[in-house]
């Protein structure tokens, strides 16, 4: 099921506006900067919130864009061994070697859409900081241009 949510207008607010505060269904007056509900008018003093008189989750749209990744999680990589003297994608280091016994080669974690090989803290780094992995989005953006490029022809 989805959730509606209002993004709303920060602007200043008079010695006699009415604001609710957050979790609140009773204003107050008075607050020097106020949030209004695009759904309904009313004044908030700040969010995020839900607005006691509509009901609409009241939000800025960068706590939106903090909560995307956990909507749509980058994939889990996988071990594979690649080509001796092979190079992390994301810093150029070279990859380990494999352990003895293994097939000779180097250890990467590899990415399932594009299979860009990572070393282990780019990994990390990417599954825990990033949220993306730069191949895919550098593939996409290849996609995006020669699509435009295709239609400017």
């Amino acid at each position: 099921s989805l959730v509606r949510v209002g993004f709303p207008v920060r602007q200043p607010a008079g010695a006699s506006t009415l604001c609710f505060s957050a979790g609140s269904a009773t204003p107050t007056v008075g607050a020097e900067i106020c949030y209004v509900c695009p759904q309904c008018a009313s004044y908030h003093k700040e969010i995020p919130t839900e607005c006691p008189i509509c009901s609409l989750k009241l939000l800025a749209s960068t706590d939106l864009t903090k909560t995307y990744h956990h909507l749509f999680p980058l994939s889990a990589f996988t071990e594979e061994t690649v080509a001796t003297d092979s190079r992390c994608f994301a810093c150029a280091d070279l990859l380990p070697s494999s352990s003895k016994g293994a097939a000779p080669g180097s250890l990467a974690i590899s990415c399932p859409e594009c299979h860009a090989a990572f070393c282990a803290p780019c990994d990390e780094l990417l599954h825990d900081s990033l949220h993306a992995c730069p191949s895919c989005e550098i593939l996409e953006v290849r996609r995006t241009f020669d699509l435009y490029k295709g239609h400017k022809d």
